[in-house]
Protein backbone atom coordinates (compact mmCIF):
# COMPACT_ATOMS: atom_id res chain seq x y z
CA UNK A 1 0.00 0.00 0.00
CA UNK A 2 0.87 3.92 -0.85
CA UNK A 3 1.82 5.68 2.07
CA UNK A 4 0.31 9.00 2.09
CA UNK A 5 3.22 11.50 2.73
CA UNK A 6 1.71 15.18 2.27
CA UNK A 7 -2.38 14.86 2.69
CA UNK A 8 -4.41 15.10 5.40
CA UNK A 9 -4.06 17.95 7.99
CA UNK A 10 -1.14 16.44 10.43
CA UNK A 11 -2.97 16.47 13.52
CA UNK A 12 -1.49 12.84 15.03
CA UNK A 13 1.83 15.04 14.73
CA UNK A 14 0.70 17.12 17.66
CA UNK A 15 1.70 16.54 20.85
CA UNK A 16 -2.19 16.18 23.18
CA UNK A 17 -0.60 17.96 26.02
CA UNK A 18 0.12 20.96 23.38
CA UNK A 19 -3.41 20.81 22.02
CA UNK A 20 -6.60 23.02 23.18
CA UNK A 21 -9.25 21.33 24.54
CA UNK A 22 -11.63 23.53 22.95
CA UNK A 23 -13.71 25.38 25.92
CA UNK A 24 -13.99 22.00 27.51
CA UNK A 25 -12.74 23.85 30.61
CA UNK A 26 -13.73 27.54 32.17
CA UNK A 27 -11.52 29.26 29.95
CA UNK A 28 -12.00 32.31 32.61
CA UNK A 29 -10.30 30.89 35.11
CA UNK A 30 -7.32 30.98 33.05
CA UNK A 31 -7.32 34.96 32.14
CA UNK A 32 -4.58 36.59 33.91
CA UNK A 33 -5.28 39.49 34.94
CA UNK A 34 -2.87 42.94 36.25
CA UNK A 35 -1.49 41.49 39.60
CA UNK A 36 0.73 45.02 40.65
CA UNK A 37 0.99 48.62 39.13
CA UNK A 38 3.55 47.27 37.63
CA UNK A 39 1.86 45.23 35.04
CA UNK A 40 -0.21 48.06 32.70
CA UNK A 41 -3.48 47.07 30.44
CA UNK A 42 -2.65 48.33 27.11
CA UNK A 43 -3.21 47.99 23.38
CA UNK A 44 -0.79 47.06 20.14
CA UNK A 45 -0.24 50.31 17.99
CA UNK A 46 3.01 49.31 15.80
CA UNK A 47 4.00 45.98 15.39
CA UNK A 48 7.99 45.59 14.71
CA UNK A 49 8.59 42.19 13.95
CA UNK A 50 9.90 41.19 17.44
CA UNK A 51 9.30 44.18 19.30
CA UNK A 52 6.26 46.20 19.47
CA UNK A 53 4.92 49.75 20.52
CA UNK A 54 1.40 49.76 23.08
CA UNK A 55 -0.63 52.49 24.12
CA UNK A 56 -2.45 52.42 27.74
CA UNK A 57 -5.17 53.83 29.22
CA UNK A 58 -3.20 57.36 29.91
CA UNK A 59 -2.11 57.24 26.50
CA UNK A 60 1.55 56.83 27.28
CA UNK A 61 3.23 54.71 24.07
CA UNK A 62 5.68 51.99 25.36
CA UNK A 63 8.21 50.21 23.88
CA UNK A 64 7.82 46.59 23.92
CA UNK A 65 9.45 43.18 23.82
CA UNK A 66 8.31 39.79 23.12
CA UNK A 67 10.05 36.71 25.27
CA UNK A 68 10.69 33.71 23.57
CA UNK A 69 8.00 31.88 25.66
CA UNK A 70 5.42 33.51 22.98
CA UNK A 71 7.38 32.04 19.74
CA UNK A 72 7.62 28.68 17.79
CA UNK A 73 5.11 26.50 18.67
CA UNK A 74 3.06 29.13 21.36
CA UNK A 75 2.88 31.46 18.79
CA UNK A 76 -0.59 29.87 17.26
CA UNK A 77 -3.00 31.37 20.00
CA UNK A 78 -0.62 34.32 20.91
CA UNK A 79 -1.10 36.19 17.42
CA UNK A 80 0.10 39.82 17.90
CA UNK A 81 -1.45 42.28 15.69
CA UNK A 82 -2.29 46.28 15.73
CA UNK A 83 -5.36 47.03 18.03
CA UNK A 84 -4.58 43.71 20.32
CA UNK A 85 -4.80 44.26 24.03
CA UNK A 86 -1.92 42.71 25.91
CA UNK A 87 -1.06 42.75 29.45
CA UNK A 88 2.86 44.21 29.53
CA UNK A 89 5.16 44.38 32.38
CA UNK A 90 7.78 47.02 33.50
CA UNK A 91 11.40 45.82 33.39
CA UNK A 92 12.50 47.27 36.60
CA UNK A 93 15.92 45.07 36.54
CA UNK A 94 16.63 47.07 33.43
CA UNK A 95 18.53 50.50 33.26
CA UNK A 96 18.25 52.52 30.48
CA UNK A 97 16.90 55.96 29.09
CA UNK A 98 13.31 55.13 27.91
CA UNK A 99 11.82 52.28 30.28
CA UNK A 100 11.41 48.79 28.21
CA UNK A 101 8.58 46.88 29.02
CA UNK A 102 8.03 43.17 28.73
CA UNK A 103 4.67 40.99 26.86
CA UNK A 104 2.95 39.06 29.25
CA UNK A 105 -0.30 37.97 27.86
CA UNK A 106 -1.90 38.55 24.59
CA UNK A 107 -6.32 38.58 24.89
CA UNK A 108 -8.29 36.72 22.34
CA UNK A 109 -12.10 38.76 22.27
CA UNK A 110 -13.89 35.85 24.62
CA UNK A 111 -11.01 37.22 26.95
CA UNK A 112 -11.40 40.98 26.21
CA UNK A 113 -15.04 40.05 27.37
CA UNK A 114 -14.27 39.04 30.61
CA UNK A 115 -11.52 42.26 31.47
CA UNK A 116 -14.79 44.38 30.90
CA UNK A 117 -17.32 42.46 33.30
CA UNK A 118 -14.46 41.83 35.91
CA UNK A 119 -11.97 44.38 36.13
CA UNK A 120 -12.98 47.97 36.63
CA UNK A 121 -10.70 50.29 34.28
CA UNK A 122 -11.26 52.89 31.12
CA UNK A 123 -12.12 50.38 28.18
CA UNK A 124 -13.57 52.61 26.77
CA UNK A 125 -10.13 54.23 24.97
CA UNK A 126 -9.16 51.02 23.32
CA UNK A 127 -12.82 50.51 22.06
CA UNK A 128 -12.54 53.84 20.55
CA UNK A 129 -9.32 53.23 19.41
CA UNK A 130 -10.82 50.34 17.28
CA UNK A 131 -13.55 51.68 15.29
CA UNK A 132 -11.83 54.80 14.40
CA UNK A 133 -9.07 52.78 12.93
CA UNK A 134 -11.65 50.41 10.95
CA UNK A 135 -13.70 52.92 9.84
CA UNK A 136 -10.44 54.95 8.17
CA UNK A 137 -8.90 51.97 6.82
CA UNK A 138 -9.80 48.52 7.11
CA UNK A 139 -13.51 49.02 6.14
CA UNK A 140 -14.34 48.74 2.74
CA UNK A 141 -17.64 50.29 1.89
CA UNK A 142 -19.62 48.87 -0.67
CA UNK A 143 -23.18 50.42 -2.48
CA UNK A 144 -25.55 50.00 -4.79
CA UNK A 145 -26.39 53.82 -6.08
CA UNK A 146 -28.92 53.31 -9.09
CA UNK A 147 -28.79 56.45 -10.54
CA UNK A 148 -24.64 56.49 -11.03
CA UNK A 149 -25.01 53.48 -12.80
CA UNK A 150 -28.14 54.37 -14.76
CA UNK A 151 -26.04 57.30 -15.71
CA UNK A 152 -23.26 55.74 -16.93
CA UNK A 153 -25.86 53.08 -19.24
CA UNK A 154 -27.58 56.26 -20.74
CA UNK A 155 -23.86 57.94 -21.54
CA UNK A 156 -22.65 54.32 -23.16
CA UNK A 157 -26.02 53.67 -25.13
CA UNK A 158 -25.71 57.70 -26.31
CA UNK A 159 -22.33 57.12 -27.83
CA UNK A 160 -23.20 53.79 -29.27
CA UNK A 161 -26.37 55.08 -31.35
CA UNK A 162 -23.84 58.39 -32.41
CA UNK A 163 -21.23 56.28 -33.71
CA UNK A 164 -24.30 54.33 -35.52
CA UNK A 165 -25.78 57.13 -36.88
CA UNK A 166 -22.39 58.53 -38.27
CA UNK A 167 -21.83 55.18 -39.95
CA UNK A 168 -24.91 54.46 -41.45
CA UNK A 169 -24.39 58.74 -42.89
CA UNK A 170 -21.27 57.69 -44.15
CA UNK A 171 -22.57 54.74 -46.39
CA UNK A 172 -25.16 56.72 -47.49
CA UNK A 173 -22.74 59.86 -48.51
CA UNK A 174 -20.33 57.31 -51.30
CA UNK A 175 -22.73 54.54 -52.24
CA UNK A 176 -24.79 56.42 -55.73
CA UNK A 177 -26.79 53.79 -57.44
CA UNK A 178 -27.45 56.00 -60.24
CA UNK A 179 -23.33 55.41 -60.84
CA UNK A 180 -23.89 51.67 -60.85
Amino acid sequence: MVKNTNGGSKHKGQARKNVNDNGKKNNHSKVRISLNELEIYAQVTKFFGNRFEAKDFHGNIMECCIPNKFRGRNAKDNKIAVNVWVLVGKRVWEVSNKPIYELMEVYNDSEKNYLKKNVHANWNLFESENINTKTSCDMIEFGNDVNEYTDIIQREAQIISQKNLSTIQEETDWIDVDDI
